[in-house]
């Protein structure tokens, strides 16, 4: 509906009577809603003083920074996530993009095993193992991975993982 002032005056009465995790993360989507990410920062971090392992909170804090662009901060947050909740898929997707597209194939890598070790099997982890695979220079696994990932794809991203063969392919005969 749009009425984000009165959300946000409705979530700051509630937040006096009763400081709940579930309410002070509202008012910080409140705020992103209404393009004031700064202040959504420091509720997230005021509510990280009162409940210092409360992940929700902190993986708050990485959405918002990941929003704002700040990757390096952002992968901060999902760190600290994953020392308090090492299971936690998104911190650890996250992280494993991030070191890929930093150029450190082989830490992405270890972070994307980490996510088929987790029980995560679907045709984008493996498209992006075997491309972490090959820019790591194993190239006894980056086939298999793209086979892996061609039996989980469907008609949303077959596409995708099709394009990647081909340029890793045109990689392979240019270096011949």
């Amino acid at each position: 509906m749009g009425l984000y002032r009165e959300a946000e005056k409705q979530l700051k009465s509630s937040l006096k009577n009763e400081d709940i995790v579930r309410t002070n993360l509202q008012l910080a989507k409140v705020f992103i809603k209404l393009d004031q990410p700064n202040t959504a920062i420091e509720i997230l971090n005021a509510a990280l003083q009162k409940y210092p392992y409360e992940i929700n909170y902190t993986l708050g804090l990485a959405r918002v920074y990941d929003m704002l662009n700040d990757s390096a901060k952002a992968v901060d947050f999902y760190k600290r996530v994953l020392s308090v909740e090492s299971s936690n898929l998104e911190a650890v997707a996250s992280i494993a993009s991030y070191h890929f597209y930093t150029d450190q194939p082989e830490i992405a890598l270890r972070f994307y095993k980490r996510l088929v070790q987790l029980g995560v099997h679907s045709a984008e982890i493996w498209n992006n193992l075997a491309l972490c695979c090959f820019y790591d220079a194993q190239y006894d696994l980056f086939y298999t991975c793209f086979e892996k990932a061609l039996e989980y794809a469907d008609d949303s991203n077959i596409a995708d993982i099709w394009y990647n063969m081909s340029q890793v392919n045109g990689i392979c005969e240019m270096e011949i």
